[in-house]
């Protein structure tokens, strides 16, 4: 992997902090042609994707040292028949849902790194993957034909 430029590292700490690109782009001092050809350059994609997953990966272990406290939360008003909880429930529901939303994007950032490996390429994945494709498609059970 080519290092990024430091213009190129701008803009991928603009793109982690803005609401849109053109935003990115300002904030980064670029124009937004100029960004659109980062975000297509595999190196740069690459450092995107790998930033992206690792505030993913922060977010999720913040909320999953909450989501227990907020699962007691709930259990707690659920048998505290005195309590206005209405807040509190609200309040612990957001969090959970927001546990299960860092967790589906951690899922699809994994899916989206297998299928750009294989657009991109990935010769041994590919291979497997048509392979076992090929095997379905005839018909062959495991253990008729050698893997690649």
């Amino acid at each position: 992997m080519v290092p990024l430029t430091s213009k190129q590292k701008a803009a991928l700490e603009a793109l982690l902090t803005s609401k849109s690109h053109a935003e990115a782009a300002r904030k980064a001092g670029i124009g937004r042609a100029t960004l659109w050809r980062y975000l297509n350059n595999p190196d740069f994609k690459k450092a995107y994707r790998e930033a992206r997953r690792q505030l993913a990966v922060e977010r999720l272990e913040r909320l999953r040292q909450t989501a227990r406290q907020m699962e007691l939360i709930l259990v707690g008003v659920a048998y505290d028949e005195t309590a206005p909880a209405t807040a509190r429930v609200g309040a612990a529901r957001e969090i959970l849902a927001q546990f299960n939303e860092a967790e589906k994007t951690l899922e699809l950032m994994d899916i989206q790194e297998r299928l750009e490996a294989l657009e991109g390429g990935n010769d041994d994945e590919a291979a497997k993957i048509k392979y076992f494709a090929e095997a379905f498609q005839s018909g062959e059970t495991e253990g008729e034909s050698g893997e690649p």
